[in-house]
């Protein structure tokens, strides 16, 4: 029920739109990502923070960046907030406390602005106290249809490239799909994201590369590097980058 999400009639509406809507130079999809596993725990120490401040500086980022997307009138926000690499250094201290960035997010203001909320990746996997509060962010807002926020939760961009790839061998096993008729599309419409635009901007911090965030969608995304930590980015930082990309588009 929670993993099979159904895309809203907005949705459509404004899947019909984008074409008019990027010759204008608006923004349909901007993705963030705040994840950076294998550098929390330097994070602590650059920034003096506990493990429990760090989450709450990233909750609080979230609700922000949300509060921006609402004031800029942008239909979809995807944010990595969390990396399925389970080895890596930082994992088990965000798995520990990732019941803060949840529960940061104003659940009135959701409501106010007909946020709807999705996870995207295996957020399933969290732990259950966490897998409750996702199901709970799931079922208030599943009839919202004003703005969409993502959250990329437990996620691996080539892990929902294989997955997809498995979907498709398991149709064409049945011989419920010809494999000469496979396409891009197919490709998408298997996908975690299969509901939603690719993302016309997607902001990076931490690294010099994508980290696997919406590897698919991304080959036709203006990427950004911040070349920043995420505990440096900020809201002013979002608006100067959205500003500069409406420039450009208009140039």
């Amino acid at each position: 029920m929670y993993i099979n999400l159904f895309i809203s009639h907005k949705l459509k509406m404004i899947g019909q739109w984008a074409n008019l809507f990027r010759k204008r130079g608006m923004l349909n999809h901007v993705a963030i990502s705040l994840e950076a596993p294998d550098l929390e725990q330097e994070y602590l120490a650059r920034f003096g923070l506990s493990e429990e401040q760090l989450c709450e500086r990233k909750g609080k980022l979230l609700q922000q960046l949300l509060e921006i997307q609402v004031q800029l009138d942008i239909p979809i926000m995807s944010v990595f907030l969390l990396s399925g690499r389970k080895l890596a250094p930082g994992f088990s201290m965000q798995l520990r406390h990732f019941n803060i960035v949840l529960g940061s997010l104003d659940m009135d203001f959701v409501e106010k602005h007909q946020v709807k909320v999705s996870p995207i990746g295996k957020w399933f996997e969290l732990p259950s106290e966490e897998v409750e509060q996702m199901k709970l962010l799931i079922d208030s807002t599943k009839d919202y249809d004003k703005f969409f926020l993502n959250l990329c939760i437990c996620y691996e961009g080539q892990g929902e490239i294989v997955d997809a790839c498995k979907m498709i061998a398991r149709r064409v096993e049945k011989q419920k799909l010809d494999p000469e008729s496979i396409t891009r599309e197919t490709i998408k419409d298997n996908l975690y994201c299969s509901n939603y635009l690719a993302p016309d901007l997607m902001i990076i911090n931490d690294a010099p590369n994508l980290k696997g965030f919406l590897l698919w969608d991304a080959s036709d995304s203006i990427i950004h590097f911040t070349k920043k930590p995420w505990p440096e980015f900020n809201p002013g930082s979002l608006k100067r980058i959205i500003e500069s990309y409406r420039l450009r588009q208009e140039q």
